[in-house]
This record gives structure tokens, sequence and C-alpha cells, in this order.
């Protein structure tokens, strides 16, 4: 029987429990925007299709990326796939590339991986098509038969989205960026700390005394997460380092955050690293770390501007000329007419098609023309460029405002009453 509808979290969970509970073949398609998942269920296991997410790795891929098989060990069990018609994993198995073992642990972390990633979803629509085996409409795909306990799968998922619905609330922001206090030794953890493979309440234990003089003991996944805590990334960033989804590593992150050993980084550190990051040329991170410092910041020109300067060197105009348009903003609240106009000189050359920017200077060049009147601007004919393309981007209304304020201003310039007369016809 078809099934379709919408879902949230808890839903999703429920129904793919219910499906390979039932055993009953077919296609479920899972969409959340612009993100589509499509998962084959078989009285064998499930397969999960990576086929409609270029960023998702497909379990040959995520082999050679952790050195379990070479590239061209891939390609050949690629080929033997197509040729004999068998999935991925037992064509790994069949040409003695992988343990049969080794194998089953890839599947199963994969798999998990992909539940994990679905159950973050939070509101979609599925459909479910039900379909016999090896169904000649079935979508090709380099996909994943599973032949592990998907029910021990999907219950430690949802145990795993319970412990991270307990802390998310306390948990920064996805994006801000993490530092770890103190000094950092050559491995970068701080007093003798080290992953190790002491778990559960050891590790909680030694995280509760995290200045001690004892050693502290990282489990192997929250060591993973540590590490990657450097000063120039968030959360989102390093759960895609570390390849686990928010619901996996949000409770690692958050008994980090309350034992102390990291903290989101504050307008001083931000600024450090962002100036050195900018020191060393990459750009990058720079402007990523700035773009945090001014949502801390918002009114500090001199970030504004070095963001414009950043973004012109990265080779996004549009970007510089928006925080040369928000620092001529700041500047013009500020009195400094000057100034202002200078930057909205700039955004317009940086992006000549930012119509925002081009009414700003108009409308500071108009109100301040004592201050102004000796920067170039050719006045009559960018009032005429600028009508034109306020008209052409649809914005007629705009364009009249503009021209009765400019006839107002200017009622002895004979080009300008001539320009207004012209378009208000």
């Amino acid at each position: 029987m078809d099934m379709r509808g919408t879902f949230d979290r808890r839903a999703m969970a429920a129904l793919l429990q219910r499906l390979t509970q039932d055993g009953r073949p077919g296609t479920l398609r899972v969409r959340s925007g612009d993100r589509l998942r499509t998962i084959l269920i078989r009285p064998h296991g499930m397969q999960v299709s990576s086929a409609d997410d270029p960023e998702a790795h497909t379990l040959g891929e995520r082999m050679v990326d952790r050195k379990l098989i070479s590239p061209r060990d891939l390609a050949a069990a690629q080929r033997a796939r197509a040729e004999l018609g068998i999935p991925l994993e037992q064509a790994l198995v069949q040409l003695g590339l992988l343990s049969k073992a080794v194998v089953e642990a890839a599947l199963e972390e994969f798999v998990k991986d992909a539940l994990d990633d679905l159950l973050t979803w939070e509101e979609g629509t599925f459909e479910f098509i039900a379909k016999g085996t090896g169904d000649k409409n079935e979508p090709s795909t380099e996909g994943v038969t599973v032949s592990v306990d998907i029910q021990r799968i999907l219950l430690d998922a949802m145990r795993a989205q319970d412990e991270y619905e307990q802390v998310r609330r306390e948990l920064p922001g996805p994006d801000d960026i993490l530092v770890r206090p103190g000094q950092e030794g050559a491995a970068g953890l701080p007093a003798a700390a080290q992953p190790g493979a002491a778990g559960g309440a050891a590790a909680g234990a030694a995280l509760g005394a995290p200045s001690g003089a004892g050693t502290i003991v990282l489990e192997e996944t929250r060591g993973a997460v540590y590490r990657e805590v450097d000063g120039r990334r968030g959360m989102r960033e390093i759960c895609e380092r570390v390849r686990k989804s928010p619901i996996q590593l949000g409770p690692h992150f958050h008994a980090l955050l309350t034992a102390g050993l990291i903290r989101v980084a504050g307008p001083a550190e931000l600024r450090v690293t962002a100036q050195n990051c900018a020191r060393e040329g990459n750009l990058e991170i720079a402007i990523r770390v700035y773009e945090h410092l001014i949502r801390a910041c918002p009114d500090e020109v001199p970030l504004r501007l070095k963001m414009a300067k950043l973004y012109e060197g990265f080779g996004n105009p549009a970007r510089s000329a928006h925080h040369h348009r928000a620092a001529a903003s700041l500047l013009t609240a500020h009195g400094k007419f000057e100034l202002a106009f200078d930057c909205l000189q700039r955004a317009v050359r940086h992006q000549p098609t930012d119509l925002d920017a081009r009414v700003a200077r108009m409308d500071l060049y108009v109100g301040h023309l004592d201050l102004l009147a000796g920067r170039r601007f050719h006045l009559v004919k960018e009032a005429s460029s600028l009508l034109a393309d306020l008209g052409a981007a649809g914005q007629n209304r705009r364009a009249t405002d503009l021209v009765r304020r400019l006839r107002e201003r200017f009622p002895q310039n004979a080009a300008m009453q001539e320009l207004a007369a012209r378009y208000l016809a």
C-alpha cells in the first residue's frame, strides 16, 4: 500500500521503524526544502541512496577516505558491481579487498550517519511507493544494502536524538567560533589532556575537573571534536570535518563546554584570529571570523571597511559593496558625510548594479551639496542613468519619488528640470 504525507523529527523515526518492521518492499522518498533522500526498503534490509545529494559521500568514497581501500580498489569493485549485478559491499568482499566484518562495520556506520542526518530534518514530506523486489524502475544508485540490524541502528539514532534534545538549547549557535582556553600543547590538548579509550563515566568524571592536576581522558569522538576546536571554526564546520551529525556530536560539545575545555570566542579573540588569518593570506577564514565579529560589533565602521577590503580581494564585489554601504550608513548617522560619500562611491564602483548604494549616494550628495560639491560626481548624468535603471528594475515608485526630490532641490538647474519633466510626463 502506498503512503504519502508530512513529517517532523519524531514522525520520521516512527515511519522508518514501521516500514522496516513490516518488511514491505518499496521506495521511500523524503523531501525537506531542496534536500531529497531516497531509501529503498527491502526484505533483507535497507538501501540508502545518496544520488540525490551531491554533497554526500557514498560508501565507496568513505572507505577511500578512511584508507580502507585505495581509489584503484574502489574502481575495481565498481566494475565488478556493474558486471555481476551485485552490491558494492559484496563486490569488495568477493574480490578479497576487505573482510566481511570490516565491510559490515563500515555499512553500519554509513547507514547510521545517513539516518542520523535524516532525523535532523525538522519537517518535510514523504512518499512511500510499494514495489516488488528487483523492480526495473528502481532508481539506479551506488546505494548500501544493509546486512546489519536496522532496528538497533534506528533505536540508537532515536536515543542519540533524545540526548541531543536535552542539551540543544544550551549549545551555542552552529556558526559561533569556538576556542580552547589556556595554553595549548603540541597536540592541541591542554593540561596533559589526551584522547583515550576511557568513555562514559570515566570521561565524564575527568571532564568534571578540567583544571586539576590529573590527566584528562577523552573518549575518542569527544577527543576528535576537541582537536578540531582551533578558534577558527564553529559547531557546523566541526561536525562536517568529523563527519558526524549535530545530533551525534551535540552531547560532546555540551560536555566540553560544561567542563570549560572549550568556550565561545569573545570579540577580542575573534579580532586577533581574523587579523592573523588575513596576514597569512587565508582570506576565506578571515572573512568568516570577521563576519562573526561584525555580528557582535555591528556599529564598528573600521570592521565594515576591513570586510569590504577583504571581500574585494576575495573576488566578491557584491559583499564588498554591502559592507561599504553599511559603513556609509553608520558614518552618515554620525555626521561624517564626506567619508560616507566616499564609501558609497567605492560601493558603486565595485557593484555598479547596486541600486540601493546608488540611491543612497544620490540622496547624500543632494542633501549635503555644500560639503560634497567638490566631489567628482556628474549629477544630471547619474540622475538620468539611475532613473532608467530603477525603471528597468520595476522600481517606478522609487524612481518617481527620487525625480521629485531632485526637481524640488534644483529649481534653477535647467538640465535637471528638463530631465524631471521628461520623466514625469
